[in-house]
């Protein structure tokens, strides 16, 4: 590992961070995401009773938050495949979303952003993190299930433009299988980026 970055410099986080959004802001940019290969190991439920203070969370997430200054509207969070959903107070005061899924795929956070218009200002953000496969999912119609019993499956299946390539081989009773392996290596990806 260490030959692969030798040649790389690691800045702290949170001051590459803060230089990033200033250039943002200066450009006119009003509503900042940031996506981290970071998290939080608590809280593991959605908190939303009222924001956090920093010093209630921990992980590697929670150093980088202390030194934002603030400015970011969501953070979307990983590393710690800990489920995170929850408002955390910046130095700045303002309240900054951090949501994280999980692991392998196994939940995902569904964020929504309210932006005024005349502003590009976020008036409004919420997240909720679900699982994926709560149960085997709904039976599936009659046709499908005897296509696809019968058919060997052999295909590439590929998703939106920036998503893994999915091979899938075998005989399948149900199309639910399929589907599992497709968020299932589509949260790895994602995990590991």
């Amino acid at each position: 590992m260490a030959g692969r970055v030798r040649d790389l410099e690691f800045l702290p986080e949170a001051a590459a961070i803060n230089a990033e959004v200033a250039k943002l802001r200066a450009r006119g940019v009003r509503t900042i995401v940031l996506v981290i290969h970071e998290g939080l190991a608590t809280p593991t439920a959605p908190q939303w009773v009222a924001p956090l203070a920093i010093e209630e969370t921990s992980g590697g997430l929670a150093s980088v938050l202390r030194g934002l200054d603030g400015g970011i509207d969501v953070v979307i969070a990983g590393h710690t495949h800990k489920l995170n959903n929850l408002l955390v107070r910046l130095k700045d005061g303002t309240l900054t979303l951090v949501t994280q899924a999980r692991t392998d795929g196994d939940a995902i956070s569904v964020t929504e952003l309210t932006i005024d218009r005349t502003t590009g200002a976020t008036v409004a953000k919420t997240a909720r993190v679900a699982p994926v496969w709560a149960d085997s999912g709904p039976s599936p119609d009659k046709k499908v299930m005897r296509i696809v019993t019968e058919a060997k499956l052999g295909h590439v299946l590929t998703g939106l433009p920036g998503l893994p390539r999915v091979v899938t081989s075998g005989n399948f009773a149900t199309p639910w299988p399929i589907l599992q392996e497709i968020v299932r290596q589509m949260g790895q990806a994602v995990a590991s980026s």
